[in-house]
């Protein structure tokens, strides 16, 4: 658990300018009360918004026209009477203020465009335009936000401070190229100017983590929009790591985004906490409200991962907390902090690792993010639906003897030491499952060790025809020998070793789809032309032809969810869980070493996907329903004393067949705790 606690509140208060007088219905007393009243452990609240304003009397920065008070002081003592933390806000890259004021401090984009609020415009970040301008790291805006923290920490010693947009945002103005050149910096390398900007970013991270320690030792820092690829270079910075995922919004995010990072961040030995929003849609969605069943859903799946959990909302410009609007969050809140004894210092178990793999994707205009690439979305999509236990974590930071499976998405690429790490790890005994080209150089020669074939290169067409051979027998399976499945993104030509097992076979197209020949509609049938063999194992290796992952991501084509399942179940015989519901229900394992308290335990979290059938793209799951009867399979740590639904203490039926423990449910709710306990005997 953070120091912060479970149950958090990220509380927005972006305002124009336009509105005047803000605040005025503020009263400190019942601003703490509501949240309290809610069961709120910790709020973010704000001293300096996107549009560059602050909320309390700053000689940095600049007071909001509308302000005649000290919002953020008296917010800060209301709720230091009443227990509650309360971090402070500071937005860094997205300032308009600072920008109508400092010019010479905006980023400028490769083509010489500033990254500014276009005039005349009311364009959104919502909407895939520049809503806010975009500052420079390099420039004297840096110095201009830690002159602002430092005053910040020395005046009201908060309890800590959470940095939003904090990208890595290169910059090529005069002034900044001049400056990389002076450095002996390549100026057209794009990865060169990149890697610069991103030694900037965790410079001013590190600048003002010494700030904080100087005027408020002890104090927290969050920095949002870390939990990419560059996370290792802040964690030592920062007190937990915030995975912002409201699922609702329609951009990046949606209801498979949180559980992904979630499981890469947890790697870094920081806690964790999942921010979803109160809102209907996303962010400053005045008027917009879940339902309690959605927030509970979305609350569920926070703490599967072993998170603590902060919801999002704005307050309006007025300075009143809306009481709806903490009512649902206080019914969900209700929930977890009857939870908590089962939360506090749960570790995950796990068995299998999905390989990160990166990829650029910016849905901002200038910011530079690294986001978890298609394969590995499709990996951890097929894993969840399986109830595998599994982490992401980049490859060069295996453990040996950490996982027992490795899975190495299609679209990653391993470097020497990445090489070295897997190999490592599967000499500790781990089996390996890829796909496509991931463990194979240009060459077609495999980069790992023990790899059952070479690579004869892609497919000349695209798709590509997949017959399963034996794969179709496995019980239970819809899939059917004769016919020849499409897969869309083509494969590679498997060319298996001497001793080398292989399944199935890959036909090509009879051709590819041009001007000069297509056929009826779309792609072109199946040929007698083969491209290899779709699957071949050997030693500890299983290798799929197609760029399974990314496909199962890219396209939800039930039967590579299928060629996945039938080649992946095999490698872990005895899981650490499973159970006979549908693939929607998300199924996660925690245990809880003994303590003083309580014996050593398992917990493990249920938590049922239950979108309605709806016209627009972004599901919504507004409406739980119980599951029907459902039976789990745990392997316990040690034979346990009882098996119970937690909070409430209600006992389950269960068996044990050695070191697994058969539970059976008569219904699961769609957010379900059981609780696996060890010995009566078994405390600290």
């Amino acid at each position: 658990m953070t120091d912060l606690g479970n149950r958090q509140i990220h509380l927005d208060f972006h305002t124009s300018g336009s509105i005047d007088p803000i605040a005025s219905r503020f009263d400190a007393d019942a601003f703490a009360t509501r949240l309290a009243d809610a069961d709120v452990t910790s709020v973010n609240v704000f001293a300096k918004c996107h549009h560059g304003y602050s909320y309390y009397p700053t000689d940095v920065g600049t007071v909001h026209p509308g302000l005649s008070r000290d919002l953020l002081g008296e917010q800060l003592t209301a709720l230091r009477r009443r227990g509650i933390k309360a971090p402070v806000y500071v937005s860094v890259l997205w300032d308009d203020l600072a920008g109508v004021l400092h010019p010479e401090w905006i980023a400028t984009d490769r083509q010489g465009r500033l990254l500014a609020q276009p005039p005349f415009s009311g364009a959104s970040v919502m909407t895939g335009g520049i809503g806010w301008t975009v500052m420079d790291l390099a420039s004297g805006f840096a110095g201009y936000v830690l002159d602002q923290v430092g005053e910040i920490c020395e005046r009201y010693r908060p309890d800590g401070i959470w940095f939003d947009i904090v990208s890595v945002v290169p910059s090529y103005s005069p002034a900044s190229l001049a400056r990389m050149r002076g450095l002996g910096i390549d100026v057209t390398d794009e990865a060169a100017v990149e890697a610069h900007y991103l030694g900037i970013r965790d410079g001013f991270i590190a600048d003002a983590r010494a700030v904080i320690d100087e005027f408020a030792p002890g104090a927290s820092l969050v920095v949002n929009h870390t939990v990419d690829a560059w996370l290792s270079g802040t964690t030592a910075a920062q007190t937990q790591l915030d995975v912002e995922s409201l699922p609702t919004s329609g951009n990046a995010w949606g209801y498979t985004h949180y559980p992904v990072y979630a499981r890469y961040a947890r790697t870094f030995g920081r806690p964790i906490v999942g921010m979803t929003g109160r809102f209907h849609r996303s962010w400053a969605d005045f008027g917009g409200l879940k339902t309690r069943d959605q927030l509970r859903y979305e609350i569920g799946t926070i703490l599967a991962a072993g998170g603590g959990v902060c919801v999002g909302d704005q307050l309006d410009p007025d300075g009143e907390l809306d009481g709806a609007v903490y009512r649902t969050i206080g019914d969900g809140f209700a929930r977890v902090k009857a939870l908590d004894p089962w939360l506090t210092a749960a570790s995950p178990r796990v068995e299998a690792a999905v390989v990160a793999a990166w990829i650029h994707d910016s849905h901002d205009p200038g910011r530079r993010v690294k986001a978890l690439s298609p394969g590995v979305t499709g990996a951890c999509q097929i894993l969840g639906e399986l109830a595998v236990q599994y982490d992401v974590i980049d490859a060069g930071r295996l453990q040996p003897g950490a996982y027992r499976l490795i899975v190495i998405p299609d679209d990653a690429t391993l470097s020497g030491p990445d090489a070295r790490a897997i190999d490592a790890a599967v000499a500790a005994g781990a089996v390996v499952l890829t796909a496509g080209a991931a463990v194979f150089d240009a060459a077609g020669d495999a980069v790992l060790e023990g790899v059952p074939a070479r690579s004869g290169g892609w497919s000349a067409t695209t798709p590509v025809y997949l017959r399963t051979g034996s794969l179709a027998d496995a019980q239970a399976s819809e899939l059917d020998r004769d016919y020849p499945y499409a897969s869309y993104r083509g494969a590679l030509t498997l060319r298996p070793l001497a001793g080398a097992d292989s399944e199935g076979s890959v036909l090509e197209a009879r051709f590819n789809r041009t001007w000069e020949h297509f056929t009826s509609h779309a792609h072109a049938p199946v040929s007698q032309e083969l491209v290899g063999p779709l699957v071949c194992r050997g030693g500890r290796f299983t290798v799929l032809a197609t760029p399974a992952f990314s496909d199962y991501a890219l396209d939800d084509y039930w039967v590579t969810g299928e060629l996945i399942r039938q080649t992946l179940v095999p490698l872990l015989p005895e899981r650490l869980l499973s159970h006979d519901g549908p693939p929607w229900l998300e199924a996660s394992l925690l245990s809880q070493e003994a303590t003083s308290e309580h014996p050593g335990r398992d917990v493990i979290h249920l938590v049922a996907f239950q979108p309605r059938r709806i016209s627009t793209s972004v599901p919504r799951v507004d409406r739980g329903h119980p599951l029907g009867r459902t039976t789990l399979r745990v392997t316990a740590k040690a034979p346990p004393s009882a098996v119970y639904l937690a909070p409430d203490l209600v006992p389950v039926p269960y068996v044990v067949d050695g070191s697994v423990v058969e539970i059976t449910l008569a219904e699961v709710e769609p957010s379900t705790v059981i609780v696996v306990e060890g010995g009566r005997d078994d405390r600290a």
